[in-house]
């Protein structure tokens, strides 16, 4: 018998019938996709954990790389007050200031440290000289 002589009813009950297997097959992705979705949440914290710790493990500079390259930006500073170089000597206080900051943060809990409040003032009395010198007050 071709579909033709089906009866209408038959074939609309084939049809839903059809659609329900296809919409159970989707709501079953459609779990199935939510379960793989927490294996990814729980393999992705995994990964940023794993490289969290890395970046916790990575090289930070120490205080005494931290204290040479003051130096150097002391020697420079000294050079451009000489030359009467003030826009030099602005940047070399801003890099030493810079580096203050970096202390601060890589070294903070070291005991060396307890005496470095002494330099941000003097600091900004250089910072002061240079500026009237340079014509800025």
């Amino acid at each position: 018998m071709d579909e033709a002589h089906f009866p209408i009813h038959f074939l609309s009950l084939t049809f839903k019938h059809k659609s329900m297997k296809y919409l159970s097959f989707l709501l079953f992705l459609g779990l199935l996709s939510c379960s793989q979705s927490k294996n990814d949440t729980a393999l992705l914290q995994k990964q940023i954990d794993s490289l969290q710790h890395k970046l916790d493990n990575v090289y930070k500079p120490g205080l005494g790389e931290f204290m040479l390259g003051i130096q150097t930006h002391h020697d420079k500073l000294w050079f451009a007050g000489q030359y009467k170089n003030w826009e030099l000597a602005t940047f070399e206080l801003d890099e030493i200031n810079e580096t203050l900051q970096n202390i601060h943060k890589y070294c903070g809990d070291r005991k060396e440290l307890e005496q470095i409040g002494m330099l941000p003032p003097a600091l900004e009395a250089v910072r002061q000289a240079v500026l009237k010198r340079g014509g800025c007050i």
